[in-house]
């Protein structure tokens, strides 16, 4: 890369690049995620006793802090556990997508052993995706942490790892057809209904009775346990849905006397179906505008990661510092693959509440 010499007021040289976005790109592309950049170094910044090692030290130390941050309401994670087994960094993911099986016969002693277990697997790619951002710090913000005694300020890490964090939530949830990454609203083999109508003619919630609102409960979790034939390894274990239901559910009476919401009767009623029940919310389950309420949506399903799991091959992780002409930049990248559906039959879907 051509350099511009620069000479500090103390006679040193400092190397700038003439173009100094020009091989940016391509340097972090053909990293291949394994961050083998390098760092600030001692010719980076120097004012007075700030140079540029401790300015690299310093974000580093700060970048550890946001990596952990947790974001609640970026729910992917808590609907979604990850999958039993990640795929390596790459463009696809080459994975078993579901596995049917005959019982082997059950044998007391290895002379006489049973027929071993036949699986039939049908294998999937599933396309991975780059996550890449990045924010900077310049001497000025380095001067004005020095000035109020005070760290750097984390808002810009914490930005960077959030646009990643939220885009990869987005992709869970609702796929990305531009990539081929899969979510849950664009796999394949996953049954998607309309929520029926109530005595009223509106399948809305806001139109039904307590009664129907609960029937549209049940008879979901009902339909999504025939569906799976009984088997208790795919039994569902979770029901979700947008947070104006939820809302709904938790402030509605199951009667004009009644001392109880739907939300708390349908909390207990449904721990028969698995002891681990849950009935949660999910912003993201609205997909239309705020306050349509035909676009909301409720799922049933099994919460494993041998049924769903979401691919995360490289979790956001902030790089060495550069130093690239008077900033020091901080790039951010990620590699994930939305949500690996292994049983599609472990779903059902309903629109429309």
């Amino acid at each position: 890369m051509n350099q511009t010499p620069i000479v500090r007021k103390d006679g040193s040289l400092l190397r700038v690049p003439a173009n100094p976005f020009a091989d940016v790109a391509a340097r972090f592309d053909r990293s291949d995620f394994k961050g083998n950049l390098l760092a600030a170094s001692g010719d980076g910044f120097r004012a007075d006793a700030v140079s540029g090692i401790a300015l690299a030290r310093e974000l580093e130390n700060l970048s550890m802090v946001v990596s952990k941050a947790i974001y609640s309401d970026l729910t992917a994670g808590k609907a979604f556990p990850l999958a039993a087994a990640q795929p390596p960094a790459g463009s696809t993911s080459h994975r078993w997508k579901e596995a049917d099986w005959t019982k082997g016969r059950v044998s007391s002693s290895y002379s006489d052993i049973g027929q071993g277990v036949q699986l039939s697997v049908a294998s999937t790619a599933q396309n991975l995706r780059a996550y890449i951002t990045h924010c900077g710090y310049d001497l000025g913000d380095v001067q004005s942490a020095l000035l109020a005694n005070i760290p750097l300020p984390a808002w810009k890490l914490e930005g960077a790892r959030r646009a990643i964090e939220e885009a990869i939530n987005s992709d869970v949830w609702l796929g990305d057809a531009a990539t081929g990454i899969q979510g849950l609203a664009n796999t394949s083999g996953i049954t998607t209904a309309a929520v029926p109508n109530g005595a009223g003619g509106s399948p809305l919630w806001v139109n039904k009775t307590p009664d129907e609102i609960e029937a549209d409960c049940v008879s979901l979790l009902n339909a999504l346990v025939n569906q799976v034939a009984d088997a208790a390894s795919l039994m569902p274990n979770r029901l979700a849905m947008s947070t104006q239901s939820y809302a709904i559910l938790a402030t509605t009476a199951r009667g004009q006397f009644a001392t109880t919401t739907i939300l708390e009767y349908l909390q207990k009623a449904f721990k028969g179906f698995a002891p681990d029940f849950e009935l949660t919310t999910h912003p993201e389950l609205t997909t239309g505008a705020p306050g349509d309420a035909a676009a909301k949506w409720m799922i049933a399903y099994r919460h494993d990661p041998m049924v769903a799991g979401r691919l995360l091959s490289v979790p956001t992780t902030f790089l060495a510092p550069q130093l690239e002409a008077f900033s020091t930049v901080i790039h951010a990248h990620a590699q994930a693959g939305g949500l690996e559906v292994r049983k599609p039959v472990a779903f059902l879907i309903r629109r429309g509440m």
